[in-house]
């Protein structure tokens, strides 16, 4: 009953676009269960490493939030994956990818109140994941990307709203029930 539930919920919620494919295994905006694990990502910040890659994070959910600094809903959203992140620590990492310049990352986390308060790690002047691989435009909403522990894109989900939190944490149970 739980993974019906969880399912209707998922479709409510989440747009689901057409398969596209690539010849590296790297997700395109739309594709459900394309493997992004191998890319290298840059401009780390709060994170022990200033470059990470995906596969870094097998074993655990995997959210990448695209968003922007300047965008005060996505503020909002940014802090309720951050209250996600430290309820779920190890089973889970969200990242907030953002197309600011690397300077107004570090401005924005030793200035903004909302910025000093930030656990979640930082993708800053990300150009790799929205351009080569998710193709996001930063100009439209945020979106938000789902991976499962086998680093697979499951769901992408877009929008301000408490009712993605619960969903999330539905999919950070069921995935990690399924691992057990």
């Amino acid at each position: 009953m739980k993974q019906i539930t969880f399912i209707i919920y998922v479709f409510v919620i989440c747009t689901f676009s057409a398969n596209a494919q690539t010849s590296q295994n790297y997700a395109i905006l739309g594709s459900v269960h394309k493997y992004v694990e191998n890319l290298p990502i840059q401009n780390v910040f709060n994170y022990s490493h200033k470059s990470i890659k995906l596969s870094d994070f097998k074993g655990k959910c995997v959210f990448l939030n695209f968003s922007n600094l300047r965008c005060e809903g996505c503020l909002r959203q940014v802090t309720r994956y951050d209250s996600l992140q430290v309820l779920y620590k190890d089973k889970v990492q969200f990242f907030w990818v953002v197309p600011n310049p690397v300077k107004d990352v570090e401005d924005f986390l030793s200035i903004s109140p909302v910025g000093k308060r930030l656990n979640i790690p930082i993708i800053a002047a990300d150009t790799l994941l929205s351009h080569r691989t998710f193709i996001y435009d930063y100009h439209t909403d945020p979106i938000l990307f789902w991976l499962d522990p086998q680093g697979v894109v499951c769901f992408e989900s877009s929008g301000d709203s408490h009712m993605v939190v619960k969903i999330i944490e539905n999919f950070i149970k069921y995935y990690n029930g399924k691992s057990k």
